[in-house]
């Protein structure tokens, strides 16, 4: 006995140690795999990311701190200074984890546009000319348009101006402003490359979007502030009142932040200090300094039906604030309280288990529960024989049998239902030893019964483990 003791350990030692889990939540019909933090970039200084086809790509930008902007001089002439902005934007595919240089300094500003499929980003090239009568700076602003799958970005425009850009939520339409442009402000339809209407120089002021087809202008006109209302479908444009466009204003985010998506229709974004927005967007800094404290950043279910599968984590050294889940689920991508980029890639597959399935609202059969019980008595029955050969043979006392059995199993669910959560395995060999049983084949160690009223599953001495007919 003691000689089939020893080669059980070996053998549950070699094999049937359980494999590490990832964590995991549940939504309908699937269980959500959460693997581990992949680091996009060394990098310290990433300030703001977004994702492009729907989730394939992320889209993020690093400006290095010691070199926010400044100018340096050509030795050919001393007399005028050039602009470097040490900027630099990427594009990380998520399949093939490879990294795309996008475009390196001078970038003024960057969207993600026409409903996730480009890139829309203004780089502003600035020369300083000292003159005995001072310094002045001319300009010239180029607004790119890239998709993933072009090597060279389209030019939309050019202004010799700096420029600023205020698109539409779908990101199809976006208006330049371009304070002193001799052409005005142009109003752009980025699918097609034309300009749909130019406004005049007064409404750079403030512009914003109440939905795709409707942007909201305000604009200084003989020293008062006049409020338009524009609809680009029929081209019409009203006057409207202040008090309408601070209604407007109200509900939309400050333009000096980006939007990043916190939540899609099943999953959700949550930190441990902070609970972010769950309509689907909320709202971060572009520019983040100093570095905030690391925070734990969970991934919750919407839909989980068990609260076991109902929240996980992602990260313990999450920016409270930069994180973001992909619009297809496929994704989580955070930056640390470094201000290092990482992307968490999110599997989704059927349910293997029980509690799998109950957290994913699937109705089991009665033979799937039974199986499923007979395969935790099964781990309960070796992990006793694993205790008996580590103690001389002797089998654990009911007193916490739970607690003594958890190193041989690591898994306290096996002695639990799996509907409410309640103990129901019986043991019944407190303190006897193996050398006393003379057919282990069949002597009962234990049951787990489940309330099923026709079934329960016994143990036995042996390591088998049967589903017998109630008596």
């Amino acid at each position: 006995m003691r000689r089939f003791a020893g080669l059980l350990t070996l053998w549950l030692a070699l094999g049937f140690t359980q494999p590490a889990q990832n964590p995991m939540v549940a939504i309908a019909g699937k269980i959500v795999e959460i693997d581990a933090p992949i680091q996009i970039t060394a990098e310290t200084n990433v300030v703001g990311f977004d994702w492009l086809e729907n989730g394939r790509y992320l889209v993020y930008q690093i400006v290095p701190p010691e070199s926010r902007e400044r100018y340096i001089a050509p030795s050919s002439d001393s007399t005028l200074w050039r602009r470097q902005f040490s900027t630099a934007l990427y594009l990380y595919d998520t399949r093939t984890r490879r990294t795309t240089l996008i475009h390196r300094d001078n970038i003024d500003d960057w969207r993600v546009v026409l409903n996730g499929r480009a890139v829309l980003y203004v780089v502003r090239d600035a020369q300083l000319e000292r003159a005995a009568n001072g310094a002045h700076e001319k300009s010239l602003s180029t607004l790119y348009l890239r998709s993933s799958s072009q090597s060279q970005p389209k030019v939309i425009l050019q202004m010799d101006t700096h420029i600023g850009l205020s698109c539409s939520p779908n990101g199809r339409y976006v208006l330049v402003s371009a304070p002193g442009a001799s052409g005005g402000n142009p109003l752009i339809d980025l699918q097609t490359g034309r300009t749909v209407r130019s406004f005049d120089n007064a409404l750079w002021v403030s512009s914003i979007w109440s939905d795709d087809s409707t942007l909201y202008l305000s604009r200084r006109h003989h020293r008062q502030r006049d409020y338009l209302v524009y609809n680009v479908r029929t081209d019409e444009i009203k006057p409207i009142t202040e008090s309408v466009y601070r209604q407007v204003v109200q509900q939309k985010p400050s333009p000096v932040y980006r939007l990043l998506r916190y939540a899609t229709r099943r999953l959700r974004l949550q930190t441990q200090l902070d609970t972010l927005p769950a309509e689907g967007v909320g709202i971060a800094p572009l520019m983040l300094e100093p570095k905030y404290s690391a925070t734990q950043l969970y991934l919750e279910s919407l839909e989980a039906k068990t609260e076991r599968y109902r929240r996980a984590t992602v990260a313990h050294d999450s920016d409270s604030q930069l994180c973001s889940l992909a619009p297809d689920e496929s994704g989580v991508a955070y930056c640390n309280w470094r201000g290092q980029l990482f992307y968490v890639p999110l599997r989704s597959r059927d349910p293997s288990t029980l509690p799998e399935s109950l957290a994913c609202g699937l109705e089991p059969t009665r033979e799937q529960i039974r199986d499923y019980y007979l395969s935790n008595g099964k781990q309960i029955a070796l992990a006793t024989l694993m205790y008996c050969a580590d103690y001389d043979e002797t089998f654990p006392p009911s007193q916490s049998i739970t607690d003594l059995l958890f190193p041989y199993i690591k898994n306290s669910d096996v002695f639990r239902d799996a509907f409410t959560g309640q103990l129901i395995f019986t043991y019944l060999m407190d303190g006897q030893t193996l050398s006393s049983i003379t057919e282990p084949a069949t002597t009962p160690i234990g049951r787990l019964d489940w309330g099923d009223p026709e079934w329960v599953v016994v143990l036995y001495a042996d390591g088998h483990v049967k589903a017998e007919r109630r008596q």
